[in-house]
């Protein structure tokens, strides 16, 4: 199996339209099924797979900054998200989906969101730089037994907790109502900041995306990206069984 900087690789130094087609040529390549979904003048088309009906979404938007090598914002992002599916992290209670044109009105978001209510949405962006990993919680979440065991599971990783980001597709599924966390990766400059206001100061963590200069293949942080598949392995694991748990104790 082709390990994460690979795939990574793969998908980066390309336009949206090609890195479309290249998750698309990997999925099918592992016989993997995922369906299209396009909203109504086809102008964004997210890749979904497994049931978009499952308690727990996991998803990034796929789409690059014209211009941008893409590797980090957010070429890491589906990096990450293949290498669960390829690794067989998908299961009855977890959905993917590779979401469009977060960069552009974020219109993969409100069209896929707009139609399915998961119970908890695990939105990854820019996972692939700095030196820590960050755990956006909004203030608004309402908790749920999927999220409760995603939170215990992130303190033996050691994330960050922050309850404000830079706008994201996390504001349109927050938006829609939905209980959504956000993970990031961002410099230590940006971390120290975060801990001690309790939210992100974003400065350093600007050049990490948008075609600013560590928005590159050189820079990515390949233990940010197994710790982040890691993290998120177990927790598919765990939740895979997750809905027996809760009727017996209920």
């Amino acid at each position: 199996m082709k390990n994460i900087m690979t795939l990574l690789r793969n998908i980066s130094y390309c336009n949206s339209k090609e890195r479309f087609n290249r998750i698309c040529t990997i999925l099918s390549q592992n016989n993997i099924r995922y369906t299209l979904i396009s909203n109504d003048n086809q102008s964004a088309t997210n890749i979904v797979v497994g049931d978009p009906l499952a308690p727990v979404t996991i998803c990034g938007h796929y789409d690059i900054v014209h211009g941008s090598c893409g590797a980090n914002d957010n070429g890491s992002s589906c990096a990450v998200m293949l290498t669960l599916i390829l690794n067989k992290a998908l299961n009855d209670n977890i959905c993917f989906v590779f979401l469009d044109r977060e960069e552009t009105g974020m219109l993969g978001s409100s069209m896929h969101f707009s139609a399915y209510r998961p119970d908890l949405t695990i939105n990854l962006d820019v996972v692939g730089g700095g030196d820590n990993i960050v755990f956006h919680t909004p203030a608004s979440n309402r908790g749920s037994w999927w999220y409760d065991q995603l939170a215990e599971l992130t303190k033996s990783y050691g994330t960050i907790p922050s309850k404000i980001i830079p706008c994201c597709d996390t504001h349109v599924i927050q938006g829609a109502g939905l209980d959504v966390c956000t993970f990031s990766a961002f410099p230590a400059s940006d971390i120290k900041e975060t801990k001690r206001r309790g939210y992100l100061c974003s400065s350093a963590v600007m050049a990490y995306m948008h075609c600013r200069r560590f928005d590159d293949i050189r820079y990515v942080n390949p233990n940010m990206l197994n710790l982040m598949v890691d993290m998120l392995q177990e927790y598919c694991k765990e939740v895979s069984q997750l809905e027996e748990t809760i009727d017996f104790e209920i």
